[in-house]
């Protein structure tokens, strides 16, 4: 599934966004771009990552992939998460607009 992930930092310390298993485009609509894995973030930036080949990348990898903070405090505090991809489809709860 197409993939887009918003990164806001509102924090006061620089980040670096390292997302395992996935890769995206610097700059999306330039066809020259480099693949990322990982993106510099500082104080009052935002990014977003489009990740290219949707949720599971080109290899279609199921399972979990970390993503955290490429500096080792922030990451050994915490600062980390997993992005679980499915390999079979979820329908998920339907929301009634009214």
């Amino acid at each position: 599934d197409r993939t887009k992930i918003r990164n806001i930092h509102v924090g006061t310390e620089h980040h670096i966004f390292h997302l395992h298993a996935h890769q995206w485009l610097f700059a999306p609509l330039d066809s020259g771009s480099n693949y990322l894995d990982a993106q510099a973030i500082g104080p009052g930036s935002s990014f977003t990552y489009e990740i290219a080949w949707g949720g599971g990348n080109r290899n279609k990898t199921a399972g979990d992939s970390i993503f955290h903070c490429h500096f080792y405090p922030h990451f050994a505090q915490g600062m980390w998460e997993l992005w679980r991809v499915h390999d079979t489809f979820e329908r998920g709860t339907l929301i009634k607009i009214v």
